[in-house]
């Protein structure tokens, strides 16, 4: 039952996002919105960077980025800038910290104190893009005088840190990939390697649960995708077939839960106003509808179940719940899927990728590995990882005090291991062995 509960606890942690949206009919900058967020931001050592809207054309002026650290900044120390996921997702979610590293965050366009000074310019799509993301990057590592960065990306953060490491080789010290996009086309999104992990799962139950989860996703109750939909954020997880196996035997054998209403917490209000702090809903619009193929109808994202079998429902609802609001419904028919290859990097670059990750398959990660790094390389892969296999644990790699260390003992050696790799330095087998004892978690390396 504890483990039940730990696994919950995840799991509303990372509650299903639908991603539909109303725009307010007031629009707030990012200035405002900062000012009215500061108790939010308390332990932020910041700065506004000023940087062109568009840097093709320098007439169309700036607009301001707003970039921290959470300790003060030590230029004796390494830095490595870190481009968060989404796209959309404010860094304050993903922050981590190093106890020999600078962590230098900041918000994408769009984004929280990044939102420019107009509303025009705010759902103008041409604001938006990646390339825009790692020009941006660059002005905020000139801004604290770096002149060797390491950079960090995690998820579709992984997309404008390529680009970044290829744009600017001179400023990168090494580039470290974890959640890896290789290709934003129906290989990200359709893969079979997400649904065989989810039905190895369903399999895996007794017939008695099994029927309770085909009866449900057949009626009304809940949305008939529901199975997938949580499967898939249970797979960001490590180990998380396993916990999914454990969470579906905690509810569907609990005789005093409302199943209907506890799915249905899982799924938030399609008629949400627009988030203006902690979610970037426009940024996940204009650059996933436009470079992530969210606009294409013939993506489908979700699956259901036919004759106990999980299938494509063959309806792209992201393309009328995130792209249709924002007129970009029909972007696909001009806009070209993001492909890494375009962006060869020769700086030395280290992966760390989930054997089982739901969102950025591991197929992602290794093509990304064989075609876009140029110089030297290696590739860390995870046993049964998740889609945030190391930063998971530098999120929670605080100092422990007595039997409460053995649990964070992967955490810390992590923790080593990764400033190891913001200083580009190879890693010893001894410390990956050493790590490998200390728990459940396993990296096996490529190199």
């Amino acid at each position: 039952m504890k483990i039940f509960i730990i696994i919950l606890q995840l799991v509303l942690a990372l509650t299903v996002r639908a991603y539909a949206f109303i725009l307010p009919e007031d629009y707030k900058t990012g200035a405002e919105v900062c000012a009215e967020h500061s108790s939010d931001r308390q332990g932020e050592f910041f700065k506004w960077i000023n940087v062109p809207v568009d840097y093709s054309d320098l007439s169309k002026g700036q607009t301001a980025i707003y970039a921290y650290t959470k300790k003060v900044f030590n230029p004796d120390l390494p830095t490595v800038i870190f481009f968060t996921g989404g796209p959309g997702v404010s860094s304050r979610s993903t922050e981590f910290s190093l106890p020999e590293t600078n962590v230098l965050f900041f918000e994408q366009r769009g984004i929280s104190c990044s939102r420019p000074a107009t509303k025009e310019l705010f759902l103008n799509p041409d604001f938006y893009s990646s390339e825009n993301t790692a020009k941006d990057a660059l002005a905020v590592v000139r801004a604290w005088t770096i002149s060797k960065v390491s950079v960090y990306g995690h998820s579709y953060g992984t997309i404008p840190a390529t680009v970044f490491a290829s744009l600017f080789p001179s400023v990168t010290r090494t580039l470290i990939l974890e959640g890896v996009v290789y290709h934003a086309d129906e290989t990200l999104w359709l893969t079979k390697t997400r649904d065989q992990l989810l039905q190895s799962v369903f399999d895996s139950l007794s017939p008695e649960l099994q029927a309770k989860i085909l009866d449900l996703s057949s009626g009304h109750s809940v949305p008939a995708s529901w199975f997938s939909q949580i499967g898939k954020m249970m797979l960001y997880l490590n180990n998380g077939t396993s916990a999914y196996k454990t969470f579906l035997e905690g509810i569907l054998s609990s005789n005093e839960m409302d199943l209907p209403s506890f799915i249905n917490n899982f799924f938030t209000d399609p008629n949400k106003p627009e988030e203006n702090f902690s979610f970037g809903d426009i940024t996940m619009g204009m650059i996933g509808c436009r470079e992530m193929s969210m606009s294409n109808p013939l993506m489908s994202l979700t699956t259901v179940f036919e004759n106990g079998k999980l299938v494509s429902d063959h309806n792209n609802v992201d393309r009328e719940a995130l792209c249709k609001p924002l007129k970009l419904e029909n972007a696909y028919l001009k806009a070209k899927p993001f492909k890494a290859e375009m962006y060869p990097v020769k700086v030395p670059v280290s992966y760390l990728l989930g054997e089982t990750d739901g969102a950025t398959p591991l197929e992602q990660g290794l093509a990304h590995f064989q075609n876009v790094a140029k110089g030297i390389k290696t590739a860390f892969i995870m046993k049964n990882g998740g889609h945030l296999p190391s930063l998971g644990l530098l999120k929670d790699n605080r100092d422990c005090k007595d039997e409460e260390c053995d649990s964070l003992k992967q955490n810390i050696l992590q923790t080593v291991m990764f400033e190891k790799l913001v200083r580009a330095e190879s890693l010893d087998r001894s410390l990956i062995e050493q790590f490998n004892n200390a728990g459940e978690l396993q990296w096996n390396v490529h190199q």
